[in-house]
C-alpha cells in the first residue's frame, strides 16, 4: 500500500512539472503568393485569424516532447504539432496568423476550433469532438467534424457542412448553395437572401428561417426529426409535402395547386419538406400593420 502511495504521488508530480514546464514558442514562415496553408494538430484550442500579407506566424504552447513543424510543397505550406512521443497527444494552445487571402486547410483533431475573417477562396475544416466555429468570406467552405458542434456564417457562395451527432447553426448574409447533412444532431439555417438549400438528418431536427423567400430552392428532409420553415410575411412560396405520420402545419392562405405545390400565390421559391415520422410546420408572419 505504501509504496502505491508513493508511486501515484510521483505520477502526480510528474504530471505537474510536464504543466509547469509548457514553453511557449512563437515561430513564423514567408509564404509565397497562391500557396495554401494547411494545419495538422490533434487536440487542445485553436484560433486562426488574419496576419501580414506573405507571413504564417505561430503562436504556441509546447510540453516537453512536442515539436512544431514546417513543411512546404508545391502548392502549399503545412504546420504540424508534432507529439507522436505520446500515444494519446496532449491538448495545446495554438494561434495561427495567415494572410487572409490565403486558402487553407485545417485538420485539428479534437481541438476546439475558431477562425475569423481568413480562408481566401477555398476553406476546409476536418475536426472531431472539439467544437468549430467559423466566420469567413471565402465563397467555397466545407466543415466535417464527427460529435463537434458547428456554427458557421459565410458571406456568399458555397457552403457545406457535416456533423454526426453535433448541433449545426449556419448564417448567411449573400447569395449561397448550402448543403449540411448529419445523423443525430440538428440543423438550423438562417439566410438573408434566397438560395439552393439541400438539409437533411436521420434523427435531427431541421430549422430554415429564410429573410427573402423569392429565390429559393430548398430541399429539406429528416427521418424522425421535425422540420420547420420560416417564411418572410408577404412572400409568394411552394411547398411540396412529402409527409408520413407527423402532422403538418401551413399558413391558412396555403392552398393546393394542380401541379401539387401548396402555396399562397404564383411564383416565389420552392422547397419540398420530407419526414417519415417527424412534424412539419410552415410559418409565415402577418406583415406588420403600418403606423401613421
Amino acid at each position: 500500500m505504501r509504496r502505491a502511495l508513493i508511486a501515484a504521488s510521483g505520477m502526480v508530480a510528474v504530471m505537474a512539472s510536464l504543466a509547469v514546464h509548457a514553453a511557449p514558442l512563437t515561430d513564423e514562415k514567408p509564404l509565397p503568393d497562391g500557396r495554401a496553408v494547411v494545419l495538422r494538430i490533434e487536440a487542445g484550442e485553436v484560433v486562426v485569424e488574419p496576419g501580414e500579407p506573405g507571413r504564417v506566424a505561430v503562436e504556441v504552447d509546447l510540453q516537453p516532447g512536442q515539436r512544431l513543424l514546417w513543411r512546404e510543397g508545391l502548392d502549399r505550406l503545412i504546420v504540424v504539432l508534432d507529439d507522436s512521443v505520446r500515444t494519446v497527444p496532449r491538448p495545446s494552445r495554438l494561434r495561427l496568423r495567415v494572410p487572409p487571402a490565403a486558402d487553407l486547410v485545417l485538420r485539428v483533431g479534437n481541438s476546439r476550433l475558431d477562425v475569423s475573417g481568413v480562408g481566401g477562396q477555398r476553406l476546409r475544416v476536418e475536426a472531431g469532438r472539439g467544437d468549430v466555429v467559423v466566420a469567413s468570406a471565402a465563397p467555397d467552405i466545407a466543415i466535417e467534424t464527427t460529435q463537434g458542434a458547428i456554427e458557421a456564417r459565410s458571406d456568399g457562395g458555397r457552403l457545406a457542412t457535416n456533423s454526426v451527432g453535433g448541433r449545426q447553426r449556419l448564417q448567411a448574409s449573400g447569395a449561397v448553395e448550402v448543403e449540411a447533412s448529419s445523423v443525430g444532431g440538428p440543423i438550423e439555417a438562417q439566410l438573408a437572401v434566397g438560395a439552393r438549400v439541400r438539409l437533411a438528418s436521420v434523427a435531427g431536427g431541421i430549422r430554415l428561417s429564410v429573410g427573402a423567400g423569392s429565390g429559393v430552392d430548398a430541399r429539406l428532409e429528416t427521418l424522425s426529426g421535425d422540420i420547420e420553415l420560416r417564411l418572410p410575411p408577404g412572400t409568394p412560396f411552394g411547398v411540396r409535402l412529402a409527409p408520413s405520420s407527423g402532422t403538418v402545419e401551413l399558413p391558412p392562405t396555403y392552398a393546393p395547386r394542380a401541379d401539387g405545390l401548396w402555396a399562397s400565390a404564383p411564383g416565389g421559391g420552392v422547397a419540398r419538406l420530407t419526414s417519415f415520422s417527424g412534424n412539419i410546420r410552415v410559418i409565415e408572419p402577418p406583415p406588420l400593420a403600418d403606423t401613421p
